[in-house]
């Protein structure tokens, strides 16, 4: 199964192409409000070339948040319009699950918090188990002040992670009990990761998410001024 993956939910975007596990090509960039035309860049130099044949992808996944609301809503457009002309199946997966599978792969651990900065001072958390050899989320997106999400994160074993370490790591710092694994370092989603989510789903024969941005707060809406 070659998959290509897109993650834009963080200030680094990438994108890859993935077979069976083995990664046949990677891009990494600063995805910045103005620094996200590279993706569209690699894209037409991939889909244009004999190493990576368009032909040859099987299916799209992507990674839906929580994170930039200016990233998700490109990821997920992009994605609709490269997989409607062929019907190219299409795999949605959170970012933050996929983090949390690397997570989990990495540590041995088989709970990890994913946290992030929900701005408002509050911060958004979900908490990912391994059952039956896939990650799932154990009930629902939480948001709120970190003091009061941390009491029910705190189980013996868990790991906590997040992709916003600069503004978030003295606060997870006083909140993190010595039971608690904490990674004192930004870990951000990638392609690569969402890709792999998606192959662990696939080969389940279990669907993706709503291909839908993930978004913790809901919409504002601001009267117009005429």
């Amino acid at each position: 199964m070659k998959t290509l993956a897109l993650e834009l939910s963080t200030d680094t975007g990438s994108l890859a192409w993935v077979e069976n596990g083995t990664v046949l090509m990677e891009r990494e960039w600063l995805a910045g409000t103005r620094q996200r035309r590279p993706v569209f860049a690699d894209l037409h130099q991939w889909i244009q070339a004999e190493t990576a044949p368009w032909t040859q992808i099987d299916r799209l996944a992507v990674g839906i948040g929580p994170g930039a609301f200016s990233g998700l809503r490109l990821a997920v457009s992009l994605v609709r319009g490269l997989a409607l002309p062929d019907g190219r199946p299409v795999t949605a997966v959170s970012s933050a699950r996929a983090l949390a599978r690397s997570v989990m792969q990495e540590t041995g651990s088989g709970r990890v918090v994913v946290l992030g900065d929900a701005r408002r001072n509050e911060v958004w958390a979900g908490c990912f188990v391994r059952e039956d050899g896939i990650v799932r989320l154990q009930g629902d997106w939480m948001v709120g002040p970190a003091e009061t999400l941390a009491e029910g994160l705190k189980a013996p074993g868990t790991v906590w992670v997040t992709s916003d370490w600069a503004r978030l790591g003295a606060i997870l710092e006083a909140q993190c009990p010595a039971s608690v694994r904490l990674i004192r370092e930004s870990r951000t989603p990638g392609a690569v990761m969402v890709a792999g989510m998606a192959d662990d789903l696939a080969d389940r024969g279990l669907a993706g998410e709503p291909l839908v941005p993930i978004y913790v707060h809901p919409a504002v809406s601001i009267a117009p001024r005429y």
